[in-house]
């Protein structure tokens, strides 16, 4: 595997923490019958989109781990990128929007850039940092 063993574990736990919310959840029934029905290896888009919309308060770092975890699993079967789906993509979008605003209540006068920001486009923001740094010396 190309990730750590740290890593991994932490990917396990965050499957481990959806496949448990799954199996509590109201619909957990009609969705294994529906599991049964089709062949699916994996729980419906439907599932991920529930998930995502009842684990919101959990911190951004937290929240893009579980992406990653689910988004492993289904690429392991082989099977589509569920964030590509219309109705997870339109949730996950959601808990996004509601971060970036926690984030802007919350951030610190002088702070441009918030977590969720700096965690999706890190890189792009240092080099940008770097070349406005440069150009502010000439």
């Amino acid at each position: 595997s190309q990730y750590s063993t740290t890593t991994l574990q932490s990917y396990r736990a965050a499957w481990r923490d959806f496949l448990t919310w799954w199996a509590g959840t109201r619909n957990a029934d009609a969705w294994e019958l529906r599991l049964e029905e089709e062949g699916l290896p994996l729980p419906p888009f439907e599932a991920i989109a529930g998930y995502l919309q009842d684990r919101k308060d959990m911190a951004w770092s937290t929240l893009t781990g579980r992406r990653q975890a689910i988004r492993l699993v289904h690429l392991h079967y082989d099977m589509r990128d569920p964030f590509e789906q219309s109705e997870v993509r339109k949730t996950w979008a959601e808990v996004r929007k509601q971060k970036q605003e926690e984030e802007s209540a919350s951030r610190p006068i002088g702070s441009d850039h918030g977590a969720a920001e700096v965690i999706e486009n890190g890189l792009e923001l240092l080099k940008n940092h770097f070349e406005g740094r440069r150009a502010g010396r000439t």
